[in-house]
């Protein structure tokens, strides 16, 4: 069966895909920046989620989607650990700023996959 273009995919479906390719992107880059390593791990599950979010089969949806939440609550996790750590300027450092830019990504994107519009679209394509 041919895929159909992505231009076609419900809007919901395209935010969803770029949504998340945008969220490892950004932390993978970001981590590359705070730390000045590359770390294995997240590039594999980058790849990962990136190829199985654009095969669109309804399990893959759902994997991505709980991946994303679950980058979004260790993205929460690591500003509240932030925060107890250095209580006085911790929010407007270079790491906070993009543990938030992170958490904002993949709660978008976990939002924009989970939805019912998405779902049905990803179950039309099986």
């Amino acid at each position: 069966m041919k895929r159909p273009p992505f231009s076609t995919f419900p809007l919901s479906v395209r935010l969803g895909i770029t949504l998340t390719i945008a969220g490892w992107c950004f932390l993978i880059l970001s981590q590359a920046v705070i730390t000045s390593t590359l770390a294995l791990l997240p590039v594999t599950l980058a790849l990962v989620c990136g190829v199985m979010i654009y095969s669109l089969k309804p399990f893959a949806r759902v994997v991505c989607g709980a991946f994303n939440v679950l980058m979004a609550a260790a993205g929460v996790y690591a500003l509240y650990r932030l925060s107890a750590e250095q209580p006085s300027g911790a929010w407007v450092s270079l790491p906070a700023v993009m543990r938030a830019v992170q958490v904002i990504l993949f709660s978008a994107a976990a939002y924009y996959v989970l939805q019912k519009r998405t779902a049905d679209f990803y179950r039309r394509q099986v």
